[in-house]
């Protein structure tokens, strides 16, 4: 029984390269996959991958209290994990810095912001474009599209929590 759960559990993970094994799917919103994170008490998260392999993830920790922004790459060999990076990241017009902290997702390289207000995502819902910024220059754009939708079903998925 075991061996034919761990042979389910590693087709699903090769099929469905953007999840990584310790994330369980909640559902699903048009393009974004919404998630449920056993490591930090089933906080939730949207992710979505684009066609150039970049993977963006949204979503909360602390249970709840506290939210992120997190962007992975395999071309991103300069983010170290655990590390700290200034970066900056434009919603819309709308450009702000931060400090990121080098994370890795399914073995891709990125960096993640965390943030204390929770509303920044009912604004994010609200934009059509998500540029990242790393020394300067800018390294990824991400179109929006759905991420309302995603949104909205993280936040009843958290809800669902308590």
């Amino acid at each position: 029984m075991k061996a034919l759960c761990a042979s389910v559990l590693l087709s699903i993970a090769a099929a469905s390269p953007i999840y990584a094994l310790d994330l369980v799917q909640w559902g699903t919103a048009g393009d974004w996959a919404v998630l449920q994170d056993p490591n930090r008490d089933n906080a939730c998260l949207t992710q979505v991958e684009l066609s150039d392999g970049t993977l963006l993830r949204i979503g909360f920790e602390d249970k709840g209290k506290k939210g992120f922004l997190a962007t992975f790459n395999p071309a991103w060999k300069e983010f170290k994990l655990d590390r700290k990076y200034p970066v900056g990241y434009a919603l819309d017009d709308d450009a702000f810095e931060g400090e990121a902290h080098g994370r890795e997702a399914n073995g891709l390289p990125g960096a993640q912001v965390s943030f204390e207000n929770v509303d920044f995502l009912v604004d994010l819902a609200k934009k059509r474009t998500l540029t990242f910024f790393y020394e300067g220059a800018e390294i990824v754009k991400v179109d929006l599209k759905g991420s309302d939708e995603a949104i909205k079903a993280m936040l009843a998925c958290q809800a669902e929590q308590g």
